[in-house]
């Protein structure tokens, strides 16, 4: 995780920013725009994320077996998450 961005009167702030930000909850984190925001840059990676993933599952991949394993393993588990979270929601 990447450090606050924020800067006190003693320096740097050495907290971790937020998943997705740049600032940890002290420095504004917490607020709901800045959470939002995030949030958004967050979904703006699954896209690339699934395509790399595809191209490492794809039959005729040149990566190794176990790789392509591991990036199966993390798509199903990820989805299930998803419909997990998506279930609780309801």
């Amino acid at each position: 995780m990447a450090l606050c961005k924020a800067k006190t009167k003693r320096g740097p702030c050495k907290k971790h920013a937020i998943a997705g930000g740049a600032v940890c909850r002290t420095h504004g984190g917490s607020a709901p725009q800045v959470k939002e925001k995030a949030r958004l840059r967050l979904l703006a990676l699954v896209d690339p994320a699934l395509a790399v993933l595809a191209k490492a599952i794809h039959p005729q991949s040149k990566m190794a077996d176990a790789v392509q394993r591991k990036a199966a393993t993390e798509v199903v588990a990820r989805v299930c998450l998803y419909l997990e979270n998506k279930s609780t929601a309801i």
